[in-house]
């Protein structure tokens, strides 16, 4: 025979459901740590330190058991998924996003005087946009072919070489 049910209606020793916005704001809780590369058992201190904090996501009821493992873990996949599909954006979009962060860390760079972090953005850029070659590539060569960066000066100028601009073994010095 099952027990009688509580003033609430709820049966004795069942948790009450958490409210659907409780349940959001513990699973954004979780997606914040989980990016900062959070894994469970860093979840479930975190969730552990914070059940007793008047005001947190996680205060538990006065009496009331620590939440489970397993609901830790739903709560974990929830955030995960919202990770998951936060990455499903076209290619167009995450290239346009990527460049804008790396010219947002250049300019934070440049404000704070620091050149090496500056430069590791716009070489970051640079990669992004492929704009150094291949390392197993074969660069062109013969006569009226100028070599700068790794780059055909004139095709990147967009004109073709002729003997009044190539320079070469061949060419007169300039």
């Amino acid at each position: 025979m099952n027990p009688a049910p509580t003033n609430d209606g709820q049966q004795p020793g069942r948790r009450r459901p958490t409210p659907g916005h409780v349940v959001a704001r513990r699973v954004e809780e979780i997606l914040r740590i989980r990016l900062d590369g959070a894994e469970f058992w860093d979840v479930r201190e975190d969730v552990r330190e914070n059940e007793h904090e008047a005001g947190s996501v996680w205060e538990l009821p006065e009496d009331a058991k620590p939440l489970s493992d397993s609901q830790l873990w739903r709560y974990m996949a929830k955030a995960d998924k919202l990770i998951a599909e936060s990455c499903r954006a076209p290619r167009k979009k995450l290239l346009r996003r990527h460049l804008a962060q790396r010219r947002n860390l250049y300019a934070k760079a440049v404000n704070q005087g620091d050149v090496r972090a500056a430069l590791a953005c716009v070489d970051s850029e640079a990669r992004l946009l492929d704009l150094f070659p291949d390392k197993d590539s074969v660069p062109p060569s013969g006569p009226g072919v100028v070599i700068i960066g790794g780059v055909d000066a004139d095709a990147a100028l967009g004109r073709t070489p002729t003997p009044e601009n190539a320079s070469g073994p061949d060419s007169p010095a300039v």
